[in-house]
């Protein structure tokens, strides 16, 4: 497979060595690393498996807000789930094992979440007569079960659980997930609920029949648990961060439409907000309306929310093209929800090179978004490919297929990426994915996508004149930038006396002590002045604890008695 030489020819430098990653262009054979990310292994098929024997297959990872990493494979002749930090994952459960809270063993898993303590939750299947899905949790008392199948609906329901969603995992212990129950008497489909709270004290957040929330009255949810195209439960998600805030979406059917619409809901329960609706407006698009929203939202540990949907044209047909693939969210400074990437743009650097569809979203506190998106050539090949989009600036690449990566028999090339959406992206800046290479081997890599050190503008005095002064006090002020939050702004300051003064014999004097300016993002502080040069050195630190490079200015004050 060829690629385009787009990528920039340069070496990567690997953290760990051969556990590095390493992308070539097919092409040329040259290396590359991309937007200042690093890469680490974090386990490959046949490698050495915690707990004992090897990886054989290995799921999609995700990642939790303190870096822990969690998946689920098959080691030895069994099902396994491994969690921990890279380079020290610890076994949490095995097919063979007992099952907690029942008299079964646990036969294989299902789809596994992380908190920020690194706490794991995860969908098993025990063995008793048949196979019985349940949901548990590694709680600071032990693995414990949540629920089950055949246990009886939360919220005074008087149905049954006939299957699990994912869950959502806070680091208080919480679990939010949407639940199928068992058909009704004068229904011969079943009911579904989303539910949120700890194992044994579920509460209900919304249940198909409830009024839906923000709609006018008669407007009822007519779905909540939902089968996604290819037929499994990933259209049953719910994100979930530690405010008790959720992301997920539903249908509601509105007495004046016969159809029923998606809707995609965040907040906290009994507050829970419109985020977007099928059919009406998309923001920032001109004449385009929300066809279909994907059901895989997520919301930041903040509350920013990001998701994908499919785009029809509104009232002029022909102005947005249909089906159009684009993500929305929300964000920082102010930012209401706009679109980051649309089906059709450009990729970067990649001359003809387009996006086609996007899906996956992932948003962060700082609203960072990683994503999946098809990557569309000219002569109408398309490969998948993982990608982080900043507040600002272009979509940076992190993966694709047709790249080679590093593992320790050598480079290989990929032939898919598998990126967990919601749950595949922290607060660090880190980002957890899958490649298979093709031959049913995978590997499961780390990226670390930590931007730079913020910058320091000094806005104030404004021009140079204002840097001479007779004043004997004087305001500096400015703005520092990143694409995190600004933690403090601090300054030093080093005086050298006039001419005269040190004719005297008065040396240079320099001010150790550092200063905290008032304000982060705009800042300012007063500073007394010594007669001659007042150099003052003026730094920022960001929320994970880079440092920007001093950023000096020089004030001069004179004294016209001498």
């Amino acid at each position: 497979m060829d690629l385009p030489d787009f990528f920039p020819s340069s070496w990567a430098r690997f953290r760990n060595g051969c556990f590095g990653l390493f992308i070539a262009l097919a092409a040329t054979g040259s290396g590359w690393a991309q937007g200042g990310a690093t890469y680490d292994l974090i386990a490959q098929t046949d490698g050495a498996a915690p707990g004992g024997g090897t990886y054989g297959y290995l799921s999609t990872p995700v990642i939790g807000n303190g870096g822990a990493v969690a998946f689920s494979g098959s080691s030895g002749n069994g099902d396994r789930i491994w969690a921990g930090s890279p380079g020290a994952l610890q076994k949490v459960a095995g097919s063979g094992e007992p099952a907690p809270g029942t008299e079964a063993d646990f036969a294989y898993f299902g789809p596994v979440a992380i908190n920020a303590a690194g706490r794991t939750a995860f969908q098993g299947f025990v063995s008793s007569e048949g196979y019985i899905e349940g949901l548990w949790a590694a709680l600071p008392s032990g693995l414990t079960l949540a629920t089950q199948v055949g246990d009886a609906a939360p919220g005074g329901i008087l149905e049954d659980i006939s299957a699990l969603g994912p869950a959502a995992f806070s680091t208080s212990g919480d679990l939010a997930l949407k639940i199928r129950l068992t058909a009704s008497e004068t229904s011969q489909l079943p009911g579904s609920a989303l539910v949120l709270g700890r194992p044994g004290a579920f509460s209900l957040v919304l249940a198909e029949g409830d009024d839906a929330p923000g709609f006018t009255e008669g407007t009822r949810v007519s779905a909540v648990y939902e089968d996604d195209y290819y037929g499994d439960d990933t259209g049953s998600t719910v994100s979930l961060n530690d405010r008790g805030e959720l992301a997920f979406k539903v249908k509601v059917t509105r007495p004046e439409f016969e159809s029923s619409d998606g809707v995609i809901y965040a907040g906290k329960p009994g507050q829970l907000n419109i985020v977007a609706v099928e059919g009406e407006p998309a923001p920032q698009v001109p004449d385009a309306i929300y066809a279909i929203l994907d059901s895989r939202p997520s919301i930041s540990s903040n509350g920013y929310v990001a998701f994908a949907a499919l785009l029809a044209s509104g009232v002029n047909e022909g102005i947005v093209e249909v089906p159009q693939s684009a993500l929305f969210a929300n964000g920082p400074r102010g930012a209401g929800l706009r679109p980051l990437v649309r089906s059709g743009d450009p990729v970067p650097g990649a001359a003809g090179v387009v996006f086609g569809s996007l899906s996956n979203p992932c948003i962060n506190r700082t609203g960072d978004v990683v994503f999946e998106a098809e990557i569309l050539y000219p002569d109408e090949s398309s490969r998948g490919s993982l990608w982080l989009k900043r507040l600002d600036g272009p979509p940076v690449l992190l993966a694709a297929s047709g790249v080679f990566f590093s593992t320790p028999e050598g480079p290989r090339e990929a032939y898919g990426v598998g990126f967990a959406g919601s749950g595949g992206f922290n607060d660090l800046h880190e980002a957890v994915f899958a490649i298979g290479f093709g031959d049913e081997t995978t590997a499961i890599y780390r990226a670390d996508t930590r931007p730079g050190a913020p910058m320091v503008t000094i806005t104030k005095p404004a021009t140079r004149k204002g840097q001479v002064t007779r004043a004997a006090r004087i305001v500096i002020g400015g703005t520092a930038s990143d694409d995190s939050d600004i933690a403090k702004v601090e300054y030093r300051v080093r005086q050298i006396p006039d001419r005269s003064r040190r004719a005297l014999g008065k040396p240079a004097r320099q001010n150790v002590r550092v200063r905290q300016a008032v304000g982060t993002t705009d800042w300012q502080f007063r500073l007394p002045l010594a007669v001659g040069r007042n150099v003052i050195s003026i730094t920022a630190t960001d929320s994970r604890g880079n440092e920007s490079e001093p950023c000096e200015i020089t004030i001069i004050r004179y004294d016209c008695k001498k």
